[in-house]
């Protein structure tokens, strides 16, 4: 080529054209943080390090722990999805392994089972850096050895691991223990979008500088306590919970996510957040969804398709409303309900939120205090359609009396048109309305008079759910006045 052929300025247009087209793959993903499009649509579960229950989860007349905290509601619903996923059982991870797959899901590490050898974190690091996701679920202390299982990895991944289980302050507890959390503080992220509250069972915490959800500042990390050889000392590893001088305080990270290279990086730092009791409570399903969809490349539109496309799943579906000031569904003090809202999770489909907006066969209020005005709105709206509202801690409604839920009601619909009373509910009827019911039976059915989740109910205990089943039917029963009300 000639002087001429390399000055002419349409020639350099020409090949400066060219040389970007052809550099353009090299430059795009370069350096920390740039990603490139997913590999595939499929997800691998690592069951060789860790134990799961994705393919059981929460069923009638089954009462094991382990089953009914299992994955099963959001894998099932990834799998309608079109999100493919494998098992592995038995072998290593390695480069070969790993290729089909855009994600690794690791749920927390047990002592028991075989370690990450060398040769598994470089090929794990090797295809994170290269685009692959991975997915950790960690928990409280050092729980089942998981941080030291997982330590070795982590510090390939540039992260840290804690052995602390994260405690808070009375105000953002869901009970009278100290580790039942509420979570209300998120930074702008894809895994954080349209997140209000989320909540732990007892977690633990994670690498701050990666941090997209935090504590308060009144937590702190309760640092694990363990014997010599592990002995005199069950599996879980708590501390003591009472905050000593030498513990990190709040805020605290307690859900990350990063990017290494080209690849993306969720940890969440309790294990029960996403079983089938929990994942229906607050915001944890989208929680679990965003972070899903972010380490499988989606973007905003799909993750919100999601979060509907998972509550639509099944209908009739209940709203068991609670403020998360005032935690009832989710509690595990004695004259709260979450041993009845798992029972209501066995055969409906429950969810507990403060969102009345999400609409609903059927409103579940925890007690008869008044609404504010946003909520009493939702209310009222939802009973102008003719749907039912039962209302759990209060004794026989006045339906005359100008104050809490009763004057509300009294306010929007008038005097009610009639009120039958059994032995378990009283029922009132309004001009225009569903019925409202009102049960009787409502120091029987907090925690302290049911078995708990996880425990084979009694003779007395089921005689309890039967009574429970009966109000739902009444709910949902209609006499003639009614049916030519609406």
């Amino acid at each position: 080529m000639n002087d001429y052929a390399l000055c002419h300025p349409v020639r350099r247009r020409y090949l400066a054209v060219c040389l970007a087209v052809w550099l353009a793959p090299l430059l795009i993903g370069c350096g920390d943080g740039a990603t490139t499009g997913p590999r595939s649509n499929k997800i691998l579960i690592d069951s060789v390090h860790a134990h799961n229950f994705h393919h059981l989860g929460l069923r009638e007349d089954v009462y094991d722990y382990h089953s009914s905290h299992g994955f099963h509601l959001g894998f099932a619903f990834l799998k309608d999805q079109g999100i493919e996923y494998d098992e592995m059982t038995e072998g290593t991870l390695t480069a070969e392994k790993l290729e089909p797959y855009q994600m690794l899901f690791m749920n927390l590490p047990s002592g028991e089972l075989p370690p990450f050898t060398v040769a598994e974190i470089n090929a794990v690091k090797a295809w994170v850096e290269g685009g692959g996701s991975v997915f950790f679920i960690t928990d409280h202390s050092n729980c089942y050895y998981h941080a030291w299982k997982l330590k070795p990895l982590f510090n390939e991944l540039g992260m840290k691991v804690t052995t602390e289980t994260a405690c808070e302050g009375g105000l953002h507890r869901l009970s009278s223990g100290k580790a039942w959390i509420d979570i209300a503080n998120f930074k702008e992220h894809p895994i954080t979008r349209g997140l209000k509250h989320i909540a732990f069972q007892s977690g633990g915490t994670v690498d701050d500088q990666f941090a997209v959800a935090v504590t308060t500042d009144e937590a702190w990390g309760d640092e694990w306590i363990v014997d010599p050889y592990g002995e005199n000392t069950r599996p879980g590893y708590y501390g003591d919970f009472i905050q000593q001088p030498e513990e990190r305080t709040g805020p605290l990270g307690v859900v990350a996510a990063r990017t290494l290279g080209k690849g993306r990086i969720v940890v969440v730092a309790d294990q029960n957040i996403f079983g089938d009791e929990f994942i229906k409570y607050a915001d944890n399903y989208k929680l679990f969804l965003n972070s899903i969809n972010w380490l499988m490349h989606g973007d905003d539109a799909r993750a919100d398709q999601w979060h509907a496309a998972f509550r639509d799943q099944r209908s009739p579906r209940f709203i068991c409303h609670e403020h998360a000031t005032r935690p009832a569904f989710g509690s595990d003090s004695p004259e709260r309900f979450l041993n009845l809202f798992v029972y209501l999770q066995r055969k409906h489909w429950a969810f507990a939120t403060e969102d009345l907006s999400i609409p609903a066969e059927l409103i579940i209020l925890p007690d008869d205090h008044a609404l504010d005005e946003a909520d009493l709105q939702w209310v009222t709206q939802h009973l102008k359609q003719g749907k039912p509202l039962l209302v759990l801690g209060a004794e026989a409604f006045a339906f005359s009396a100008n104050q809490g839920l009763t004057g509300q009601l009294v306010d929007a619909f008038g005097i009610p048109l009639s009120r039958d009373t059994s032995s378990i509910a009283e029922v009132a009827t309004f001009e225009g309305a569903g019925r409202v019911v009102v049960s009787l039976i409502t120091e029987s059915t907090y925690n302290e008079s049911l078995s708990k989740p996880d425990d084979e109910p009694t003779d007395d205990h089921r005689l309890i759910f039967r009574r429970v089943d009966a109000l739902i039917e009444l709910c949902f029963k209609k006499d003639e006045s009614e049916k030519a009300n609406n």
